[in-house]
């Protein structure tokens, strides 16, 4: 274990696994209580960040807490001691703990939470259902012959690819072709090296898959009974307790897969010839609207497939500070 980090050090190893430019436009990812530079002790990971939760980080000297779910979700106009929530950020700022969230950037990112229960489950072959899809963008570097070399240095140590034109005898043209995010981060780098350098930037009609994005669709190893299939998701997902929406007696062998509050994916899990679609939260009428069509729904419960989210940020920082993990008891009881 490295010892002790600014917040700012943590926040740049999450954010390069997990981007926050994946999360959806109504989520509250990234740094939602805190000063970057801050500096980190010890970290407790939770789903969520309850009062119990908050206690606990106090208790066993956390100074970042790093939830799954987002402390703060929408606008708020008044921090006071008046409601539930205001209580809680007040309590985290009177003990100057930070709080990060990862949600639906975390869900969404290539090694998230999606692949991580797909993996555990036994998957195979395994596709994003709703990919994310961005242009792609080149710049034009103009350089004089003095600084091509260095130009074409930094972009090879840097893992760009380059294409060199010569304009004229002392004129050359550089052009990087990258998603926008690392063309951006192409051209700060260059600018830090290179201080007087002419470029353009334009958008092409080229599109690049990212293979980040909601949803997993995966098969198994063989296909098996759609009643040996949930025992066995029971034993690896460690749950007691699901719901089944039996709605035909086939086999499974493609299934399709939702973290979370999933079930309006249902209807293309449908058209992408899944057997058996595995989500949580699924309301009753979409579950009738599910049973007529013929598809087999299974719901694993909204927590029950999320705790398993801080495995998936230990694994980032087990070397880089201390950790401990403490989640509310999941508060639906069977009886």
């Amino acid at each position: 274990m490295d010892g002790i980090l600014k917040l700012a050090e943590i926040i740049n190893i999450l954010e390069q696994n997990f981007p926050l430019d994946l999360q959806e436009k109504w989520d509250n990812s990234g740094l939602i209580i805190g000063d970057k530079n801050d500096e980190i002790n010890k970290i407790q990971i939770s789903l969520d960040v309850t009062e119990s939760v908050i206690n606990n980080a106090i208790s066993k000297g956390c100074n970042l807490i790093i939830s799954h779910h987002p402390a703060i979700f929408g606008g708020i106009k008044k921090i006071n001691d008046s409601d539930v929530l205001g209580k809680k950020i007040l309590k985290l700022m009177r003990n100057k703990i930070n709080v990060y969230s990862l949600h639906t950037n975390l869900d969404s990112a290539k090694d998230g939470l999606n692949l991580y229960l797909v993996k555990k489950l036994a998957g195979e072959n395994i596709k994003v259902i709703s990919e994310n899809i961005e242009n792609l963008y080149k710049i034009d570097f103009i350089i004089s012959i003095n600084e091509k070399e260095k130009l074409e240095e930094i972009l090879f140590k840097n893992n760009f690819n380059f294409i060199t034109k010569n304009i004229d005898e002392k004129i050359f043209s550089i052009e990087v072709i990258e998603l926008k995010i690392d063309l951006y981060k192409c051209l700060n780098i260059v600018k830090n090296n290179i201080k007087e350098i002419k470029y353009s930037i334009y958008s092409l009609e080229n599109k690049e898959k990212l293979g980040t994005g909601l949803g997993r669709m995966y098969f198994l190893p063989k296909e098996v009974s759609l009643d040996e299939y949930v025992d066995f998701i029971k034993e690896k997902l460690n749950v007691s307790y699901v719901k089944l929406v039996k709605a035909n007696e086939k086999n499974i062998k493609k299934v399709a897969l939702v973290n979370g509050s999933g079930a309006e994916f249902w209807e293309k899990a449908e058209r992408l010839g899944a057997d058996l679609f595995i989500t949580g939260d699924v309301k009753y009428h979409t579950a009738l609207d599910s049973f007529e069509k013929g598809m087999n729904i299974l719901d694993i419960g909204h927590y029950e497939a999320e705790h398993f989210f801080s495995e998936i940020i230990s694994e980032k920082l087990k070397s880089k500070c201390e950790i401990i993990v403490f989640n509310e008891k999941n508060v639906f009881e069977v009886r």
